[in-house]
């Protein structure tokens, strides 16, 4: 199982491009509660992508995931370590308790996750995965959805490089 945090779920809202996540994990998609809130705020904010994440959670791509007791105190021990987000809190909680792998481009939740042992990958691993499992599979797709990101969602991928030497190598 999969548990995103609001900044991949915004990010792959923004390019409409969820099928890619879909077609590499081949996986049920979650999100917890205060993900979900954050949604919703950025729906009452007046910005768009929003509808596209609404749709993926209504047709069940993804779902909302409650926490059980074990998790809400991950979220409180979490909460009292660093400066994150709950939503973002939620996540790891989720991913920690049941085994699941984060998807989160926020370097501090990256280090956090790591630190009580939970897989977390980010923009460019799952980009360098896509290309590996062949779901992007040449430079001009692989470019497009990079300036897509980079353009719709203010992210600069850095080791745009090595992605596409990647793809040079198949």
């Amino acid at each position: 199982m999969i548990v995103l945090d609001t900044d991949i779920l915004s990010c792959f809202s923004k390019i409409r491009k969820f099928h890619l996540l879909e077609k590499l994990f081949k996986s049920q998609f979650y999100i917890p509660p205060r993900v979900y809130e954050e949604v919703l705020r950025a729906k009452e904010k007046g910005h768009d992508f929003v509808d596209y994440t609404i749709k993926l959670i209504h047709n069940e791509k993804i779902r909302i995931a409650t926490l059980n007791e074990t998790e809400v105190s991950i979220v409180k021990e979490l909460a009292k370590k660093r400066k994150l987000g709950f939503g973002e809190i939620e996540a790891m909680a989720l991913a920690k308790n049941r085994g699941w792998i984060l998807l989160s481009n926020d370097k501090v939740v990256e280090k956090v996750a790591g630190e009580i042992g939970v897989d977390v990958f980010n923009i460019e691993d799952l980009l360098s995965a896509m290309i590996e499992f062949e779901i992007i599979r040449v430079k001009i797709e692989l470019k497009g959805v990079i300036e897509e990101i980079e353009t719709k969602d203010r992210i600069a991928i850095r080791n745009k490089d090595y992605l596409f030497e990647k793809i040079s190598e198949k």
